[in-house]
This record gives structure tokens, sequence and C-alpha cells, in this order.
């Protein structure tokens, strides 16, 4: 007998794991610098190569773990003029999967030309919103990668996409406005250490001559747009802002010809949520603390809650204090990470929502940067503790630079749970710890 069933296998867990991640990803980001207008035409080209070794630790046989080489050559252009700005950035890292794609390997490729009061860019870049400190919550606009786990920089994590951005300033205030012409999803492995699918064979059995079936996101259909509106408020730093767009996290539908317990399935279809997304940020600054607040409103398509294969609504909130340590450059930052579904069927086992996360979940992060020797030497290390199911990661870094132009690194990551009775995207990664030794030239 025929029947349609909706069974989420892929990214079980990550709809509340994704969340804690992200915000542990943003800790230490770099500042972005403000758009300036150039008043002479000229040429910038830069390098980084990278070589080193990463090491997956075996903690019951120290002599078992294993090694692999890393390496990387990134290549950036920058050309500036009067009106116009571009700007070319790749990077030729040995890629692991047979298929290349052009995101793999460009980072970003964008032309701004430059109009009264403001900029128009367009081209295959990165563009973030929101003002928090770790887990930004609107900044919603490039997918994230997690492919080869989770990484202390967050543009490791962004995924460049198409887009054209116009930005407007007006005295204090300033206003975007984003149009995406193709969607692009969250990029997961499908196999090997860093599988996010947990094990179904208890329950599923995929035919071999099963039909999969996908939308084609690169058409107009699947295009977004967006609007931010930045003003202050007294001292007060706020911004309100408005996307159109797709959830980045498919759901499967099933078609199941068999009964249980185990079910045969013969068709699978991946099918994404339509949304819209409303955004607020506030962000105030007293002395050596930064209070920072966003906040977030999911609108699905399906706001009542009734399709089981579409994700529901719901608010997603964080706030953010960091404290800068007086006559240094070392802060600490920790924050409170919020996320609670409207709608929300509980026990609903074929429901996406039940499947994929709780109806409540809280994260808590920390985080410290602390720059040595006159900035020789810099630390940084964080911590992400998912409240809901118990699990963990600890990502930490050291950078010392031997000479202007010459970096030794060292980075170990630590996944794990408290729990392992817990289903968590950090339990499944918890034989993934890692030491990575890398030294960088810049040039």
């Amino acid at each position: 007998m025929n029947k349609r069933f909706a069974v989420l296998i892929l990214l079980l867990l990550l709809s509340i794991s994704i969340f804690a991640s992200d915000g542990f990803d943003l800790i230490f980001e770099e500042t972005i610098p403000t758009d300036e207008k150039t008043t002479t035409a000229s040429f910038d080209f830069r390098g980084k190569l990278l070589v080193g070794v990463e090491t997956f630790v075996e903690t019951s046989d120290v002599l078992k773990s294993e090694m692999n080489p890393i390496s990387d050559l990134e290549l950036s252009i920058y050309f500036k003029s009067s009106s116009i700005d571009g700007n070319v950035d790749i990077s030729l890292n040995p890629l692991k999967t047979d298929q290349v794609e052009y995101k793999d390997i460009i980072k970003e490729l964008s032309l701004s030309y430059y109009i009264p009061r403001g900029k128009i860019e367009a081209g295959y870049f990165i563009h973030r919103w929101g003002v928090v400190d770790t887990a930004r919550v609107v900044d919603i606009l490039n997918a994230d990668d997690l492919r080869s786990g989770l990484h202390i920089d967050p543009l490791e994590l962004k995924i460049s996409e198409p887009m054209i951005l116009a930005k407007l300033f007006f005295d204090s205030t300033n206003v975007e406005l984003l149009y995406k012409p193709i969607f692009t999803p969250l990029q997961v492995a499908m196999s090997g250490k860093w599988i996010t699918l947990p094990d179904t064979s208890g329950y599923l059995n995929i035919l071999p001559n099963a039909t999969y079936t996908t939308p084609q996101i690169t058409t107009l259909e699947y295009g977004s747009f967006g609007t931010r509106f930045a003003f202050p408020l007294g001292n007060i730093e706020t911004a309100l802002s408005f996307y159109h767009g797709y959830y980045e996290r498919p759901a499967y539908l099933y078609t199941i010809v068999s009964a249980g317990p185990v079910y045969d399935v013969s068709d699978i279809e991946t099918i994404y949520t339509k949304m819209n997304i409303v955004g607020t940020e506030v962000n105030y600054i007293k002395d050596a603390f930064t209070f920072a607040i966003e906040g977030a409103f999911y609108i699905s398509e399906d706001t009542d809650g009734t399709n089981p294969n579409l994700y529901n609504s719901k608010f997603v909130y964080t706030g953010s204090i960091s404290y800068l340590i007086p006559t240094s450059t070392s802060y600490i930052t920790a924050s409170y990470l919020g996320t609670s579904i409207l709608r929300y069927q509980e026990g609903v086992l074929n429901d996406i929502d039940t499947m994929s996360s709780n109806q409540q979940d809280n994260t808590i992060i920390l985080g410290i940067h602390i720059p040595l020797l006159k900035e020789k030497l810099l630390i940084e290390s964080g911590l992400t503790y998912q409240i809901s199911t118990q699990g963990y990661a600890i990502l930490s870094k050291i950078d010392y630079t031997i000479d202007d132009d010459i970096t030794l690194s060292l980075k170990g990551n630590i996944y794990g749970t408290f729990d392992e009775n817990i289903n968590s995207l950090y339990n499944m990664w918890s034989q993934n710890d890692s030491l990575t030794f890398s030294l960088a030239y810049q040039f």
C-alpha cells in the first residue's frame, strides 16, 4: 500500500544544535571595515600560503590517532578607483569531494559602484546583519557550511552567494536593500567523519532503485530579497530588518511502500520552507561593557502549523554582554540564545519540527580573546553549551607571529555531551576531537 509519510533524517538535531554552533563560531569576528570612497585608482594583490597537519585524537590509544596533512593557498586582488571598487578572493585548498563547485573555490567576486550617499555592490560575496558578539539570529543572508565541522572564524563557515546590495546613508541612519537571485541551502556532510545524519537503519530501508527528487533552487522562483534600516536612539544603536526567502534547512518527504517496523522507501523528495523573517537589533556601549540584543520572528508559509513537511513559525532571540579589560585589548563575552517554536506538536513523530528540535531550546556561550607580547601572541577560546541536549563544543586557538608575514598556529577542538543517551550534533561528533598545527606565510 502506497502512502506518503514525512520523516526527517537530515538535520534531525541541527535546528537546535546549529544555532548553538553558529553562536560559538561568531565569537571572534574580525572588524568589518567601513565603506570608504577613494579618489585614486589602485590595484593591490595579497596572498597566504598555509601548510600543516590535523590530528584527530584517539583518546583510548593516542598512537592510533588519525593524522592528515592540510594546505591552503589564498589569493586576493583588490581594485579601487573614484567610483568603483573590485574584489576577488579565491582559495585553492585540496578538496575532498569528487564534484567541485564554484563556491568551494571562489570566496568573493564583486564590484561596488559608489553613488551619492551610498553604493551598489553586486557579485558573489558574504554580507552580514546583526550586532551580537556571538549568535547573530538576524544573520540569515548567507547559509552555513558544516562539511568540515565548526570553526572560530565565521568566514570559514559562511557560504558566499550571488547577490545585489544597495546601501544608502542619510546622516546618522542607513538603509540596505538586498536581492539574491538564487537560493543556497545549508551544506552538510552526507557521510564520513562530519556526517549529520543519525542512523535510520532501524526504521528506514532505502530501496536500491529509490527515486530522488530535488527542486531547481537556481531559478528565479527561489530568489529572495530583504531590507535593513539602522538608526540611533540616543546612545543606543538600533536596526530593523525584513527578509523574504527560503529556510536554509531542508526537509525530506518519503514514499513508504511497506509497513513497519522497518519501512521500505521508494521515493525521496527534498522540500524547502518559504519564510518571512522580521528582525530587530539593539547595541549599547557603556564604559568597558557592551550590551547587545537581537530577535527574529520566522513567519512560515505554513502559518497554522498543519503541514508536517514544513517548518513552523518561531521566535529566536539572543543577548550578550562583553567586557573589555582596562588598559588592554583583551575581552570576555557571554551570551544566551533561545528558540521557541510555535504550534509545536509534541509526540507527532512525522512532523519536521518535532523530529528536528525541542519546542524550547536554550544555549549558553562563553568566550575570551587575549592578545599578549604586544599582540604577537593571540589566545582565543570559547565554550558552547546546549542546555536541552547537554552537548558542548570547546574551540581554542593560539597564534604566534614569528615575523610580520609568518604565523604559527595551534588549534584544538573538543566535542562532547554530558548525557550520551540524548542525541545531538555534539554527541555525533564526540569522536572528532582534534589538534591542528599550521604555519602560514602572508605575501
